[in-house]
């Protein structure tokens, strides 16, 4: 079990996010403020303030989107998964970073460092609400061939995950925390940035090339015993 999961890629996956818990809790010990008015002074400050804890509520977030994308990662062949892992963790990682930056650029007008790993958590969550709306794809088009009574038992859970986790995502950006909603709350649109970037480079990532397009089916073929 230990060399499946190692192959998958998930392991580094919530060693990753673990490192991020981590690093919010580190700040939090040391005192949000005092770091980020050291992290102020600096040209380089926005690149690395995204770690520094905000809220429980992120750090919660960031445990979370492991949770919620160990399912997507064992409904594709196994072939693909350490390949998926990388992305997700480096994508989420790198986006939200950019959101920070560019927030802090573009619309931070509040004399003080934007702050927290939210925009790491919203990236995430994009990543997988963009996953799952190819892995329901995916299914519907292939719903028209027979398949053995295991795997279309299988193709009936991917369908209810997928579903729930693009259902459960929408109701998060919309109606949780609505970030598509005109507010002035502090950092608010990184949110959005870091959300839209999460799709964007969900995309890039299908299209493109040398074998980057997964296929978001249980890896049973059709009739094809196992």
């Amino acid at each position: 079990m230990r060399d499946y999961l190692s192959g998958s890629g998930l392991v580094w996956v919530a060693l990753g996010f673990s490192i991020l818990v981590a690093l919010n809790l580190i700040t939090l010990a040391l005192g949000p403020a005092q770091v980020l008015a050291n992290l102020a002074t600096r040209p380089w400050g926005a690149f690395v303030s995204v770690f520094v804890f905000d809220s429980w509520g992120t750090a919660g977030g960031l445990v979370g989107v492991v949770v919620l994308f160990t399912p997507l990662l064992f409904g594709i062949p196994p072939a693909q998964r350490a390949r998926l892992s990388a992305f997700f963790l480096a994508a989420s990682v790198i986006v939200g970073v950019t959101a920070n930056v560019l927030w802090t650029d573009l619309y931070n007008d509040t004399g003080f460092i934007g702050s927290g790993s939210s925009s790491i958590a919203f990236a995430a969550q994009a990543i997988i609400f963009t996953l799952s709306i190819f892995g329901l794809v995916s299914l519907v088009r292939g719903r028209s061939l027979s398949y053995d009574p295991e795997t279309r038992a299988m193709r009936q859970f991917f369908t209810v995950v997928y579903i729930t986790l693009i259902l459960s995502t929408l109701y998060l950006v919309l109606v949780l925390q609505p970030i598509f909603t005109p507010t002035t709350l502090y950092n608010w649109r990184v949110h959005e940035i870091g959300f839209i970037m999460g799709i964007g480079a969900t995309f890039l990532y299908q299209a493109a090339p040398g074998g980057l397009t997964i296929n978001l089916v249980p890896s049973s073929r059709p009739n094809q015993p196992k």
